[in-house]
């Protein structure tokens, strides 16, 4: 059952500890956030509003704002979206949807 999960973790940088999970019993799998591949092979980016018509690439975005309460200062979607420079271009709908401003500074994780 947990061989899939196993494989999941294993895959982007965590291993297994030799511990068990005491609330389910499962093998229990740790890793340092630096060695997290997806973690590690994101960046920081400044949204900018484009508009275009063809898929350039997906990307995960991550916003984390402390200005929100604990279980709101989490954000993640995934979107299409071109990466120029240090900046992600990004439709206005997706924008205004996800409450962003131009400018405002996002992790990002290329997808495809």
């Amino acid at each position: 059952k947990s061989q899939g999960a196993a494989h999941l973790l294993s895959s982007i940088g965590f291993t297994y500890s030799d511990k068990i999970d005491p609330f389910d019993g499962g093998p229990h799998f740790e890793a340092e956030t630096k060695d997290i591949s997806i973690i590690k092979n994101s960046f920081k980016a400044y949204v900018k509003e484009a508009s275009f018509q063809s898929e350039h690439g997906l990307y995960l975005i991550g916003i984390f704002d402390t200005t929100k309460n604990s279980s709101k200062r989490f954000k993640c979607f995934i979107t299409n979206a071109y990466i120029a420079e240090n900046n992600i271009f990004m439709s206005k709908k997706i924008i205004e949807h996800n409450q962003l401003s131009i400018n405002s500074y996002v992790q990002v994780y290329k997808l495809n």
